[in-house]
């Protein structure tokens, strides 16, 4: 897999390299399908003769020169290769499908092992987003295709090849006419191929939205909204919109091609013509037997239908293919994650930002300006301040989500750059706003990426952040039981049971570091409560950093940093904040009377 993975990144693009792929992916299975394409040529080509034969033998039974029993052995003869067709025929649709298979097992492993190791950085890039989508959308399928459209073309070019060895014998100038034809015919089609696959790059993302819109109209996480506000004619409208806007694109490119298909088709009707017209003096002098003439006149109609359907969508797909694999290309080009065998634990001491600068890739904005701030080993922390401050990208920072940034952050008195992802994972729990549903087992929920089995500390865990009513009532003790909605016995839960086993899967991982942003969103007042009660024993054990709009849980944390436009303005513990009177205290104030005036 590695092999191919280094191939795909660095492989110049032609036609050959779709064949390259294939033959990296199943070497046997490749040359067993051109062998039997090779001979199923072979055999058509010996039908011409075979079934000119016969109709020879046919018109001199007509005619009296032969009797009846004279035509029993060409008969025979033509049935056994059209038999013999058949079976290779058969044989490689059964090796092609066989084929299909394991490119498309072996291509996704690829894509799949490709996408869990790039950089983090390139999923909030816009360019790389569009990319990635491309290259998820059927990646392999394409290349499958591709691969079997070579396979096409060489049947076409096997069939042109029949015709041109019999023709030239006959009448050369013929084979010259239709071979000219049919490069022009390829021509065409690779333009055409290249403009419908800049149409698939320029739509990616009008198509992205478009199926948003559709999203919000179908999935049914959105009906609630979508009832009461009634805007599902303005998103109807909107959705139309982008629909046509690259539906047109599409549209304009399928006109060029219509219009083509249809002068190509009179064109070789005109050269078919010609030719059987020519074929006519060479039978008038018994240069050319009536059976090979009719078996000429039905491989030429035939061949002409081929190129001008099929060899135009065979080497338009061809061409999209070989576009596809400039994208393919570029994808594995991405740079990986850092990775490297973790010999030791690194443990945890101190992380420190000194004078740190950060903006977004691809913008000019800087998110944190100048940023100073230490977190040392056994402390509780919070960060506070309005949306956009800074918080969440302190956050990503600290993960090592991004490198990019001016100035230092020390981990251990070490540049954290130096720190690959994996020791960094050894380090850090989280639970993020916007956690995940991972609808998988209970057990699986708890443990990801970390052991098997639950001991008798996870079970205090889940005790105190109070999941014993899900796991006693709704699944039964039952850990292996799957949650979310895609089996039939799936239990689906509420979003603050989701959160609780976001929040208890951070907790048992047991890191030295665990980072809770807004960890108590999609809690009822009494959960959030009893929880934020317990919050300084789950956290006993390691340094905890917090972010919360609530400001009455930072009253649990060793020290608050908050923040404004990126910058640290404000440091201390909860009382110290209020006893400055700054913006800390504003905030907790405006928060304290709004809820004070919901009380009286």
């Amino acid at each position: 897999m590695k092999e191919v993975q280094e191939y795909l990144c660095n492989m110049k693009i032609t036609t050959f390299t779709i064949i390259k792929i294939a033959f990296k992916c199943d070497s046997i299975r490749v040359v067993y399908v051109f062998l039997i394409n090779i001979l199923l040529i072979g055999t058509q080509l010996a039908q011409v003769f075979v079934n000119a034969t016969f109709l020879n033998d046919c018109v001199n039974i007509v005619s009296g020169n032969k009797n009846g029993y004279s035509i029993i052995t060409s008969m025979v003869v033509v049935l056994l290769f059209m038999s013999l067709n058949e079976c290779l025929k058969i044989l490689t649709g059964l090796t092609q499908n066989k084929l299909t298979i394991n490119m498309n097992i072996f291509l996704s492993s690829c894509i799949l092992n490709k996408m869990k190791k790039i950089e983090y950085a390139y999923m909030e890039n816009t360019e790389s987003k569009n990319l990635i989508e491309r290259i998820s959308y059927n990646a392999e399928k394409r290349i499958v295709n591709g691969l079997m459209e070579i396979i096409s073309l060489c049947l076409i070019m096997g069939k042109g090849l029949e015709i041109c060895i019999v023709l030239a014998r006959i009448n050369p100038e013929c084979t010259m006419i239709l071979l000219g034809c049919s490069c022009i015919t390829i021509f065409a089609a690779v333009k055409s191929g290249k403009e419908n696959y800049n149409v698939e790059r320029e739509i990616t993302v009008d198509k992205r939205k478009v199926n948003y819109l559709s999203q919000l109209l179908i999935e049914k996480d959105y009906i609630n909204e979508r009832t009461l506000f009634r805007y599902g004619e303005e998103i109807n409208s909107w959705w139309q919109q982008g629909f046509n806007k690259y539906i047109l694109k599409q549209v304009k490119v399928l006109k060029k091609w219509y219009v083509y298909m249809k002068a190509q088709g009179i064109i070789l009707m005109g050269v078919s013509t010609i030719i059987l017209i020519s074929l006519l003096w060479p039978l008038n002098k018994d240069i050319l037997t009536v059976g090979l003439f009719i078996s000429i006149v039905n491989e030429v109609v035939e061949f002409s239908q081929m190129v001008t359907w099929d060899l135009t969508s065979v080497s338009e797909e061809i061409t999209k293919c070989k576009e596809f694999l400039k994208d393919i290309r570029s994808f594995f080009s991405l740079k990986d994650e850092k990775k490297e065998n973790i010999t030791k634990h690194i443990g945890f001491e101190m992380l420190s930002f000194q004078d740190v600068w950060f903006k977004y890739p691809g913008t000019e904005q800087y998110i944190l300006k100048g940023l100073n701030m230490t977190i040392e080993k056994g402390t509780n922390y919070a960060l506070v301040g309005i949306n956009g401050a800074g918080k969440s990208t302190i956050i990503k920072l600290m993960l090592g989500l991004y490198d990019n940034y001016e100035g230092n952050i020390f981990l251990n008195g070490e540049e954290l750059r130096k720190f690959t992802r994996e020791e960094l994972c050894e380090l850090y729990a989280t639970v993020f706003q916007d956690f995940n549903h991972y609808q998988l087992s209970l057990k699986d929920n708890l443990t990801m990426g970390r052991r098997e089995n639950l001991d008798n500390q996870d079970f205090e865990i889940l005790d105190k952040i109070e999941l014993n009513e899900l796991i006693e009532k709704k699944i039964k003790n039952n850990f292996e039981i799957e949650l979310g909605k895609l089996g039939r016995k799936s239990i689906d839960l509420s979003g603050g049971e989701w959160q609780k086993i976001a929040i208890a899967r951070a907790l048992i991982s047991n890191k030295p570091i665990c980072v809770f942003d807004e960890p108590t969103s999609s809690l009822d007042p009494i959960s959030e409560s009893e929880l934020y009660e317990e919050y300084k024993k789950l956290c006993r054990n390691c340094t905890s950093v917090l972010i919360s709009h609530r400001l009455g849980a930072c009253k649990l944390v060793d020290k608050i940093y908050v923040l404004k436009d990126g910058t640290i303005i404000e440091e201390g513990t909860h009382d110290k904040l209020l006893q400055i009177d700054g913006i800390y205290a504003e905030m907790f104030k405006k928060q304290r009377e709004w809820y004070c005036g919901e009380t009286n």
